[in-house]
């Protein structure tokens, strides 16, 4: 009896060992086989059908390091391929703006992403720009801007982009408790994986272009922004477009002094039925206009179908002297400011009125900046 339960022992030994042998060098192939099954088939899923799931799904594989090295420059460049946006004809005596948008804002964890971008147009580089972050949490959003100046005439350019992605190296470990864990998937052994941010990380490249093609025409020829007016369009907007006003304070300087201002109006607006671009203009009570100021974040312009605010506050005209202003914020098209967005080919031709109220106190002369 005591012989045949050493037999039973010895043998379930030796299977148990034969069974750990042939996953060492069994599980390896098998398991990267697996692992490429599975970034194509997420690959392929995003590919006939985009959608903001199949991005997280890809950048979290990337990071998993799951992906060969063919495998993710293809992944960056379908999560980062974008629609270049231009205008049928831009003036020549203006600049030349085209939007580069992608479908998704892309966000990685545990991968480096550096972004370079250029605008070349026959043959030459026109404008790069670039987006690079130290650590590896990066959240790249879905468009910007590139302008440039090209005389008159037919233009073709082409957007170049190019990705470094770098993962950070992986120590991976392999383990074998067959007292732990569920018969018989107990014998299997397991690895865990523990990224290293401190050592250099695995790069790899991806690049590509899109083309767009540019005409430059005169400006009596350029096609301008439509204006788009009618009862029942009014009505909608004027539903879609809400203001409030708020205590909140900030400061600004004039080229004497620095203010101090409490007091702004935020401008809402939610799933816009057609696009808007605003000129602001401060009524005061009596009678004076004061222009806003030409700021980056200045301008009043949205697509249609876009919801946010847009804020208006003192240092935008700006007031030179201290009160307690009670105005008039007025909204009037723009249609230059319009042709900034090379997506809006019409706006909404109303003018709106907002009732605003300021305080702006001077900062005392010691706090004043120096004149030169």
């Amino acid at each position: 009896m005591r012989r045949r339960w050493i037999r039973r022992v010895l043998w379930g030994s030796l299977i148990s060992a034969a069974v750990v042998v042939a996953a060492l060098f069994v599980a390896p192939p098998l398991g990267r086989e697996l692992q490429h099954r599975r970034m194509e088939a997420a690959i392929a899923r995003f590919q006939a059908s985009p959608s903001r799931a199949g991005v997280d799904e890809l950048t979290r594989l990337l990071a998993e390091g799951l992906a060969t090295l063919e495998q993710r420059k293809r992944i960056l460049k379908i999560v980062f391929y974008p629609k270049v946006i231009a205008r049928p004809a831009y003036p020549f005596d203006a600049p030349v703006v085209i939007s580069v948008e992608r479908p998704f804002t892309v966000r990685f964890k545990d991968v480096g992403i550096l972004e370079e971008l250029e605008f070349w147009v026959d043959g030459k580089v026109q404008a790069t720009d670039g987006i690079a972050s130290n650590d590896f949490f990066n959240d790249y959003s879905r468009s910007y801007s590139v302008r440039t100046q090209l005389d008159p005439g037919l233009h073709r350019g082409e957007v170049r982009l190019k990705y470094t992605g770098t993962l950070p190296p992986a120590k991976t470990s392999w383990h074998w408790n067959p007292m732990q864990g569920r018969f018989p998937r107990s014998l299997l052994p397991y690895k865990t994986r523990t990224l290293d941010y401190s050592a250099p990380g695995q790069e790899y490249t991806c690049e590509f272009s899109v083309p767009v093609e540019l005409k430059l025409v005169t400006r009596a020829e350029a096609k301008k922004v439509d204006l788009l007016t009618h009862p029942e369009l009014d009505k909608r907007m004027h539903s879609a477009i809400s203001a409030s006003t708020s205590n909140q304070g900030g400061a600004y300087v004039t080229r004497t002094r620095k203010w101090n201002h409490t007091g702004d109006l935020t401008v809402r607006y939610s799933h816009l039925p057609v696009a808007v671009a605003f000129k602001a203009t401060l009524r005061l009570a009596n009678g004076e206009e004061l222009p806003q100021l030409e700021h980056p974040y200045g301008s009043c312009r949205a697509r249609a179908g876009a919801s946010g605010y847009h804020s208006i506050t003192p240092w935008m005209f700006p007031l030179k002297e201290a009160g307690q202003y009670h105005a008039t914020v007025v909204l009037t098209p723009d249609p230059e400011d319009a042709c900034q967005d090379p997506a809006i080919k019409a706006i909404w031709n109303a003018t709106l009125e907002f009732p605003v109220s300021f305080t702006v106190t001077a900062v005392p002369e010691s706090d004043a900046p120096s004149q030169r």
